[in-house]
């Protein structure tokens, strides 16, 4: 139970987040073929920059 003690905040914060990053991402310019997989792409990477400079959640 401690474990997720900390990590509330951060799970509401991102349950907001990602829909949002989505409806941003998908404005960007890239071919419809490969919209998909570029979208999950960015969306890991700034949620893993994202936990690693502010949520500090670790990851077992």
């Amino acid at each position: 139970m401690s474990s997720t003690k900390r990590g509330w905040g951060a799970a509401i914060s991102i349950f907001i987040l990602v829909p949002i990053l989505f409806k941003l991402i998908a404005w960007l310019p890239v071919p419809t073929l490969y919209s998909g997989l570029v979208q999950d792409l960015l969306v890991l990477l700034i949620f893993l920059l994202l936990n690693h400079f502010w949520f500090k959640i670790s990851i077992q």
